[in-house]
């Protein structure tokens, strides 16, 4: 212990020893060594010991001296045990970065999950995509996890994650009836996100969730792809029910924007990245642009599909795909609009914006047996007439929808014989043929969809999921397809962009349900008939603009319209009411009245021929009358074995297609005799 304190002491008393150094042009360490010589203690140098000291004498203590030399040096005298050291003058520690400062745990979460997610394309063909979604990776075994509705029914699969890896994916399993798929690529995830019990989720919850919406038109556009996110509040966890077999389950409601291609990104905590649910749908209805309504499937409901695609074998295909850039983005979604184009309606800044919502094709999943109706002889016989006919304009075909039976009849009209009859859905009504005329488009007025069917392969494609109940339906202005709403209650008409993939609810005036349609591809608006005793008798509407009464003579109208049409060109419409002996023609553009087709009694229905100079009128009498559009006189009478509900003309003009109480007839033209008198 004394020898301790000795030492303790010793620095101490060297420092206050006098110190004479005389110095001329040495080295620091030389001249450390020699006050270290006559202190009889330590001294280091730390930096610097080859600089050269220039001439010195100085005189005084320890600390004095190692001061005036530190200082010739450009160091700094630090005590060191029991000696001194010379060394460089510490800097100031740097400030730690903003982003240490700021904490902010969401956005490192975030940060860690984007890595793992990735866009899914489905392809119909190597220029065309079916859809588009997100995937996030759920295995180290190359899994992906996405909805059902994104890939089922598609030629390809592609996944591309933002860095540009892609790879081609198959199905690894799939539950159609909880729209969840599992998708496999030939790829090891060293992290996965992590997946947690969806159970314990609580309203009020943060959630989060991350995709790619909008990927493909963004793109083509030239954005680099990118995931983005959107945080989210858990609003509830309700009961609903699956798609296919209305199973009760359940679905995680979030308040969170959601655009097509999120359906399948993952929904996780925003504290931890873990996984709780699987992004499906967003709720969109009349005017509202977006609710703010979107749902998701819990994510216990993965487990099990998670298990039975580890124990499918099937492989991806090793080949990688082309790098998708801005020159070869599939057409899943149109080039933007030209120069001058409007999505939009014409009432300007101040019209309210039509509703969107995103459509993904479905597959229909179950095809039920179409039983065969009663024969009834010389008619093609369906089980409940009252749907619509279309004529193709390509083909020898006449398309007539069987209300009755769920189905669409196929006819040939050269042999006048039924190819084929295809199941579409409840209660068919609304039907017409596609611009490019090969599909085939069906309204589901007891179902929420329109059906699509493939008419080179004359086989149910799937069909497109609505938010309404659908009536009548036309091919209109721009490609779009319109449909009116069925049912009781006043509801907006909706326009279909299928090149966009998306249902616009029109603004403006409500229209009861079972509305008539009017529209041609060549004309600019479409026409739209109340058929209630109080209605309002004709709306009209330009594009996808607002829907408005039209000021014409109600006493040419009438009430009760039982049919409604648009000549091919776009310049007539022809308005046959139950409450006049006589169908209106009015001048589509000012609705001045051109001339009537009198029949003498109430007209049912009417058809026009391709070049729109011949009318045929149906009516209560066993018969269909004949008329020249150009001077509507009456030009012939055909007679039938019943009243006719409706008809329409083969694109050549030569036959005729009636519908009556019991089914089809088909008579040509040249059957017509003289006019009838009345």
């Amino acid at each position: 212990m004394v020898l301790a304190l000795l030492v303790a002491v010793l620095p101490a008393a060297a420092a206050e020893r006098s110190i004479t150094l005389k110095v001329t042009k040495q080295r620091l360490s030389e001249v450390v060594r020699q006050i270290s010589e006559q202190a009889g203690v330590p001294v280091r140098v730390a930096a610097h010991a080859q600089k050269e000291i220039p001439t010195l004498d100085v005189e005084g203590s320890l600390e004095k001296v190692l001061g005036v030399v530190a200082r010739l040096a450009g160091l700094t005298v630090r005590r060191e045990g029991r000696g001194y050291v010379l060394e460089p003058e510490a800097k100031p520690a740097d400030p730690p970065p903003l982003s240490e400062l700021i904490s902010n745990p969401a956005a490192d979460v975030i940060a860690s999950v984007k890595p793992r997610v990735a866009l899914v394309i489905a392809y119909l063909s190597a220029e065309q995509a079916r859809a588009q979604g997100t995937a996030f990776v759920a295995g180290t075994d190359g899994l992906l996890v996405t909805n059902a509705h994104v890939v089922k029914g598609a030629a390809a699969i592609q996944v591309v994650f933002a860095d540009g890896t892609a790879y081609y994916a198959v199905i690894a399993a799939m539950d159609e009836d909880k729209d969840l798929a599992v998708l496999r690529v030939p790829a090891r995830f060293p992290e996965p996100l992590r997946l947690g019990d969806s159970d314990e989720l609580r309203e009020g919850d943060d959630v989060a969730l991350t995709g790619y919406p909008l990927a493909l038109e963004l793109l083509r556009n030239g954005i680099p792809l990118y995931a983005s996110t959107a945080k989210a509040t858990v609003n509830a966890v309700r009961p609903g029910r699956s798609l296919v077999h209305q199973q009760s389950m359940l679905y995680i409601q979030i308040d969170a924007p959601i655009s097509p291609g999120n359906s399948g990104a993952p929904l996780y905590r925003l504290d931890s990245g873990v996984v709780v649910g699987v992004v499906q749908s967003k709720l969109a209805y009349e005017y509202v642009q977006d609710t703010g309504v979107g749902f998701a499937i819990p994510i216990n409901a993965v487990r099990r599909l998670l298990a039975e695609a580890r124990a499918n074998t099937i492989s991806p295909p090793t080949t990688p795909p082309v790098p998708l850039t801005a020159s070869n983005v599939p057409l899943a979604l149109p080039p933007p609009l030209a120069e001058g184009d409007s999505a939009g309606g014409a009432e300007g800044a101040s019209a309210k914006p039509p509703l969107t919502r995103p459509f993904d094709l479905l597959r229909i999943t179950q095809v039920p047996p179409i039983p065969e109706p009663a024969r009834v002889p010389g008619v093609i016989a369906l089980h409940a007439p009252g749907g619509k006919m279309a004529v193709d304009p390509q083909r020898p075909r006449l398309y007539a929808v069987d209300y009755g039976g769920n189905s669409v009849v196929v006819i040939d009209t050269d042999a006048g014989k039924v190819v084929r009859r295809l199941f579409t859905g409840s209660k068919p009504y609304g039907v017409a043929v596609g611009a490019e005329g090969r599909f085939l488009y069906v309204a589901n007025s007891g179902g929420s969809e329109i059906s699509v069917i493939d008419l080179d392969a004359l086989t149910p494609l799937g069909c497109i999921p609505l938010s309404f109940r659908p009536f009548d339906l036309l091919l209109g202005p721009a490609g779009r397809l319109y449909t009116t709403p069925s049912g009781a209650a006043r509801s907006s008409v909706r326009a279909i962009d299928l090149h966009r993939e998306m249902e616009v609810a029109l603004g403006g005036t409500p229209v009861l349900g079972d509305t008539l349609l009017a529209a041609s591809p060549t004309a600019g608006k479409i026409f739209l008939a109340e058929r209630g005793e109080n209605a309002t008798a004709l709306l009209q509407c330009e594009g996808v603009g607002k829907l408005a009464p039209v000021d014409a003579d109600a006493s040419l109208i009438g009430t009760r319209i039982q049919d409604l049409l648009l000549s091919p060109d776009g310049k007539r419409l022809y308005v046959a009411s139950d409450s006049l002996t006589y169908v209106s023609v009015l001048d589509a553009e000012t609705l001045r009245p051109l001339g009537q087709l009198e029949v003498g009694q109430p007209p049912a229905a009417v058809a026009l021929s391709a070049d729109g100079q011949t009318a045929y009128v149906c009516h209560r009498a066993p018969r269909i009358d004949r008329f020249d559009t150009r001077t509507f006189l009456r030009t012939g009478t055909l007679s039938l074995p019943a009243a006719s509900l409706r008809c329409a003309v083969s694109p050549d003009g030569k036959k005729l297609f009636a519908q009556l109480a019991t089914g089809i007839v088909i008579r040509g033209t040249d059957a017509f005799g003289p006019p009838t008198p009345e």
